[in-house]
């Protein structure tokens, strides 16, 4: 970055881009916050929640429900081939400001028509899913791109960030079913300024760390991919067991012999909500979860070098006592050889 000149206003680029504003965060914070930010970019998934609405409030068509959710199809791809273009000019906090602003913009619109404060015909409300589902997408392209911290573990740290973003839908819906009951424009405006909370409080750690060694360059480079590995190995196998008991609570919600007054009682989908809220929230432990498996691998590396050390000085010990017996040995041979010289030389004196 150039050198801006005194007294010019700074940029946002400048405020923006100054590399890491907090000196203990590391790449694991970098990685909960792509999480985090992979969740709510999941309001791309939100619009069946609340079509039927549209439909009915705005005596729409089936036709013009197709033809919104049509443009907000156009808005999410022209999201991301924009927001990779901003990406790579401006970096990830950027395009998630940018995404943020424009996905709350987009939102903000959509609920005020709704409140009869503005157009509701079909053109401008495409126009407002266009502007509200292409910032979600320029936050899912931001919250991608911070796989980059993991070069050697790319694709399981991809793996688990898709993993919670197919979560969004049950997110969502469950927080709508709970929270929001017949109160469509609230939640419709509370996906507009949901991502953009997220995105501030995740702002500080959306940073590429500088790249680890190569494992093969040092030990602490290999004990880092090791304790890595366990680590995300970790998250997928506590993100699998909390998705199968989501599983088995939809199951049971949609189980025709289940009464209705239990399967929809506001308690059952509290729970259903407060488990994907364990779900997402666990991955806040990631840091912590690296630092102890870390630390156990340094004990095991310890332990070994320790056991090595024993060995190495045992066989020492060994080789010394046994070269002190041979030089014994062969001290006595050659005391015994000079006894001998001695009596043949005191023998041939006397004859």
């Amino acid at each position: 970055m150039g050198a801006r000149k005194a007294g010019a206003f700074p940029s946002l680029q400048h405020i923006l881009g100054r590399g890491q504003w907090i000196p203990w965060a590391s790449r694991w914070h970098a990685a909960v916050a792509g999480i985090l930010l992979g969740i709510v970019s999941g309001v791309v998934t939100v619009y069946p929640v609340y079509s039927n609405f549209l439909k009915a409030e705005l005596k729409w068509t089936q036709r013009t429900v197709d033809d919104v959710a049509a443009a907000k199809d156009i808005g999410v791809s022209i999201g991301g081939i924009v927001s990779g273009l901003v990406y790579v000019q401006y970096g990830g906090r950027i395009t998630c400001v940018a995404g943020a602003l424009i996905g709350y913009l987009g939102f903000w619109l959509t609920g005020h028509a709704l409140r009869g404060e503005l157009n509701s015909g079909g053109i401008c409300m495409g126009i407002y899913h266009i502007l509200g589902y292409a910032g979600s997408s320029a936050i899912d392209t931001a919250a991608v791109a911070l796989v980059m911290n993991f070069p050697y573990h790319k694709g399981m740290l991809a793996g688990l960030l898709k993993a919670h973003i197919s979560l969004c839908s049950a997110f969502f819906t469950q927080l709508y079913e709970s929270a929001f009951r017949n109160r469509v424009i609230d939640f419709v405006e509370f996906c507009g300024y949901f991502p953009l909370i997220v995105v501030s409080l995740t702002l500080p750690f959306n940073l590429i760390y500088k790249a680890p060694s190569a494992p093969h360059t040092s030990a602490r480079a290999s004990l880092t991919r090791v304790a890595t590995s366990r680590t995300l190995w970790d998250g997928l196998i506590i993100y699998v067991v909390l998705a199968i008991v989501l599983t088995i609570i939809g199951m049971i919600e949609d189980e025709p012999n289940v009464p209705s007054s239990w399967s929809q009682s506001p308690n059952v989908r509290t729970a259903h909500l407060a488990v994907v809220l364990i779900v997402i929230l666990s991955n806040l432990f990631l840091p912590l979860l690296y630092k102890r498996r870390y630390a156990t691998c340094m004990q095991a590396v310890d332990l070994n070098v320790a056991l090595a050390y024993k060995v190495q000085s045992e066989e020492s010990g060994e080789k010394m006592s046994v070269g002190a017996e041979y030089g014994s040995t062969e001290a006595s041979t050659g005391t015994d050889k000079n006894n001998n010289n001695n009596n043949k030389k005191g023998e041939g004196a006397k004859g």
